[in-house]
Order: structure tokens, then C-alpha cells, then sequence
């Protein structure tokens, strides 16, 4: 079987920044379509770390939902940085733990209609020495320990939490087994 693709006949990027927009003008059997495409320019890591038979979880403000929800520490992978260095560095930097053994467990792309992101997943059984983080000005956060059942808990409540850590649990408990 053929896969189609659509003719991209031109395209426009219209904003340039910690991400790139850009407006591409598609056209398929006669029809056209104007589409928008945000542009990471990095993929991500996110980590689902434990302490003893707790998780840890972050209370994270996020502006486009000007609330804060739970979810997992992580990041973006700079230019050439290794993907467990960049876990371990992006955790440390917003919990203020270490971990040290660290297992990828898969990626997935969570908004593949408008976005090329993609997100790196880790799983560090146990974390280590806690010091003080290294935050950006902007990340308000803070970190919280929960068993896994109450963190399904917040789902069942329809408490704001960040699918990466739906994600998370899914890989851990049904993929890598």
C-alpha cells in the first residue's frame, strides 16, 4: 500500500524563539490546506524517579494553564548532550536529587497533530543525596513523594496532572515487563 503524503507547496515561519511557528500551505487531490506547526528545535527527557516505594512528583505552575499540576521533573536535551545525562542533569536541576543508575525505558510524541516533539522517558529505581536545585527563574515548583495508588487517585479525582506522567506509568507497568 502507497502511503500519501501531501504536496507541501510553500511554507512560512512566522515566529522564531525557544520554539519556531510556522505556517505551511498544503495540497492534496486538487483540495488546499493551511496548517501550523510548532517546531521544538530539541527533544525532551522526563524521569519517573522513586524513593523507597514513593514516587517523586513535581507541583509544577504552568502559564498556558496559568495553574499548577503534577507531574514529572524533566526537560529539554541540549545540542549533543547525551539522553541519560540530560535526565539526570534536568532532574538534578529541578529537584535538587541525584540519581545515579537511570534505565530508558522509550519515547513518544505527545501532540503529533501540531508538534515534532519528542519525549524521551527514564526510570530511576532509587534517588540519591538531595542538595539544593538549580531552577530557572520561572520554574515554580514544588516536589512532593506519592505512592503510585495515590497518584491515581489524583486521575480519579480529576486533579490537573501532566499525561507525561500517564506515560510514565505505562511504560513501567505494562511495557517493560
Amino acid at each position: 500500500m502507497k502511503k500519501e503524503k501531501p504536496i507541501i507547496e510553500s511554507q512560512e515561519e512566522i515566529y522564531e524563539g525557544f520554539f519556531n511557528l510556522r505556517v505551511e500551505y498544503l495540497k492534496r487531490e486538487e483540495k488546499a490546506m493551511t496548517y501550523t506547526v510548532l517546531d521544538m528545535k530539541a527533544d525532551g527527557v522526563t524521569i519517573l524517579a522513586k524513593k523507597k516505594d514513593q514516587y517523586l512528583i513535581l507541583k509544577e505552575y504552568r502559564h498556558p494553564l496559568r495553574e499548577y499540576i503534577y507531574g514529572p521533573p524533566g526537560g529539554r536535551i541540549e545540542k549533543g548532550e547525551d539522553l541519560a545525562l540530560s535526565a539526570k542533569r534536568e532532574f538534578f536541576e529541578e529537584t535538587g536529587y541525584e540519581i545515579h543508575q537511570i534505565q530508558y525505558m522509550g519515547a513518544h510524541y505527545p501532540m503529533p497533530s501540531v508538534c515534532d516533539h519528542k519525549i524521551h522517558l527514564f526510570y530511576a529505581p532509587e534517588i540519591g543525596e538531595k542538595k539544593k536545585p538549580h531552577r530557572d527563574p520561572f520554574e515554580m515548583m514544588e516536589v512532593h513523594f506519592f505512592s503510585e495508588q495515590e497518584i491515581f487517585e489524583k486521575v480519579k479525582n480529576k486533579e490537573k496532572v501532566d499525561g507525561n506522567l500517564m506515560v510514565l506509568f505505562f511504560y513501567k507497568n505494562f511495557l517493560s515487563k
